[in-house]
């Protein structure tokens, strides 16, 4: 459950990446995952087998990805690069007069969407912006990631009374391209009858989601 808002709550930066196995033996699980996504592919024979195909195509695939991250040290280093990233922009923006907290959502390993917010909640976090870390927006990457934040996001936060919020502004190279994101994120973040506004972010030439949800006043 989340905690009581605070006026000094710091705000949720939450790092949406693809994730990957941290091990060898995590390759096939990993595998799983991936193919049991039907935001990324919707394999024959519907939903209810598609658990099951994804099984199949994770055995019959496992040899050779096991051996491709073998190859680059026995597991994947994204976790620890997305760390990296995460305490630089926290430092960044709290260099910058803001108090931010950031955390990581991987899709289809961990740390997962739910670890992610089951740790906002323990550490009183009620204002929350995601930011993708993959390079462009596709339903397969992003889209998939902020679908499943949504789903996820009322178990954590819906006793508290949060209130969820898509917005996906599609940022292109120009310089007036991204102000106008900028500015329709701002608009959009700034309610009446939520206690504070969302924050905003972005890179030239970067298409980026934002999922943010805050408690609304009493």
């Amino acid at each position: 459950m989340v905690s009581p808002s605070r006026a000094d709550a710091p705000i949720g930066v939450l790092l949406f990446n693809l994730g990957g196995p941290s091990t060898l033996a995590d390759v096939e699980p990993f595998l799983i995952n991936l193919f049991s996504d039907r935001d990324i592919i919707e394999l024959p024979l519907g939903a209810l087998l598609q658990p099951i195909v994804a099984r199949i195509i994770a055995k019959s695939r496992g040899p050779s990805v096991r051996e491709n991250y073998r190859r680059i040290g026995g597991g994947s280093p994204q976790l620890r690069l997305t760390e990296d990233q995460a305490r630089a922009l926290e430092a960044r923006l709290n260099r910058g007069g803001l108090h931010v907290r950031t955390f990581i959502a991987m899709r289809y390993w961990q740390p997962t969407t739910d670890q992610a917010l089951e740790a906002m909640a323990s550490a009183g976090i009620s204002r929350v912006v995601t930011l993708t870390m993959f390079p462009h927006y596709s339903q397969a990457t992003t889209g998939s990631s902020a679908l499943f934040l949504l789903r996820a996001v009322p178990p954590a936060y819906a006793a508290a009374g949060a209130t969820a919020t898509a917005v996906r502004p599609r940022a292109g190279r120009r310089p007036a391209s991204l102000a106008s994101s900028r500015s329709a994120l701002a608009r959009r973040g700034r309610d009446s009858t939520a206690s504070t506004s969302c924050l905003s972010s972005g890179s030239a030439g970067i298409d980026s989601s934002f999922v943010c949800f805050r408690r609304a006043r009493p």
